[in-house]
């Protein structure tokens, strides 16, 4: 790797190596249509131009939200470590920056990907032509203490959106308070989320599992594992309509006992903030879903579902 340079550039000043590299990987090799492969981001990207011998042999670029992408290296320059190399420049930046990197993967590089941190996080689909998936960092989220740390956490991905719900929940002593647009499927239908509901139904008699659905048509549609859960333990998880006065009440969140939140202006979105510990709000989400709580009854798509 001595023999090679690595080089943060611009496009105005580097246009024409970048320009070649990308040429000949991606639309003489890889046949993607010249209209797609020059886009309106390159001219505010960071771009890594690597050379060998002065002559340029690899580039990618990185938006500044830490979309990373067109990562290339000539073919003869390839299996020498320099695709990994330039992916670890760009996370380094990231982590610097506090940036979550985040790329499109095709599905005969995710292996590579995954070495290096990033999780799937959408089902296939085609970018010019090429099946790909989204990936992105996975950070964890395990040393956060309910009732311990106070930092405001605030996330904008699907998988942080999972990933802090999880920990929160899996935390929960007695109750849990949650208000859901939908039962997302990327949060609550997953097999981490019912285990700790499932520990903490059996741990204590005293448990509340307390969840207003504005539409639940879905989940019963296509299945639903916390459905399915609070059939078993239906004397702890009790799923209700939100009521009419709150048709129009976009907000989604999860209350942790009387400490933790995970709070989402917008609940079909996946950007909001948690905290793991902050009282004073809890008590204030609280106010609000015990109210629609005590006017609320169950969910007569469930019940259906149930007879």
């Amino acid at each position: 790797m001595d023999q090679y340079s690595f080089n943060k550039v611009n496009w105005l000043e580097a246009k024409n190596d970048l320009s070649l590299i990308r040429t000949q990987v991606f639309i003489e090799e890889q046949s993607v249509p010249v209209e797609l492969e020059w886009d309106e981001h390159d001219k505010n990207c960071i771009h890594l131009l690597v050379l060998f011998k002065n002559n340029p042999i690899a580039t990618a670029r990185m938006q500044k939200n830490g979309h990373i992408g067109r990562i290339a290296v000539l073919k003869e320059h390839r299996h020498q470590g320099i695709g990994s190399a330039m992916l670890d420049i760009l996370i380094d930046y990231c982590n610097q920056h506090k940036l979550r990197p985040h790329l499109d993967a095709q599905i005969k590089a995710i292996g590579f990907y995954q070495k290096k941190g990033f999780c799937v996080i959408s089902e296939e689909f085609l970018d010019a032509g090429i099946p790909h998936k989204s990936m992105e960092i996975n950070m964890e989220y395990n040393q956060y203490i309910l009732g311990e740390n106070n930092e405001l956490l605030n996330f904008d991905s699907r998988l942080d959106n999972r990933n802090i719900a999880t920990t929160l929940i899996s935390q929960a002593k007695v109750q849990i308070r949650i208000l859901t647009p939908n039962l997302e499927h990327m949060i609550y239908d997953t097999s981490e989320i019912t285990q700790s509901l499932s520990k903490l139904a059996i741990k204590n008699k005293h448990t509340l599992i307390n969840v207003l659905i504005n539409d639940a048509t879905q989940a019963v549609i296509t299945g639903h594992r916390l459905i399915e859960l609070s059939r078993k333990f239906s004397s702890s998880i009790h799923l209700h309509k939100t009521p009419v006065d709150m048709a129009g009440y976009e907000t989604a969140f999860i209350l942790i006992d009387d400490t933790g939140y995970l709070y989402k202006h917008r609940g079909n979105s996946h950007q909001g903030q948690a905290c793991f510990n902050d009282m004073a709000k809890v008590r204030d989400l609280t106010k609000t879903f015990d109210e629609a709580w005590a006017i609320s009854k169950p969910d007569p798509e469930l019940r259906q579902l149930y007879i």
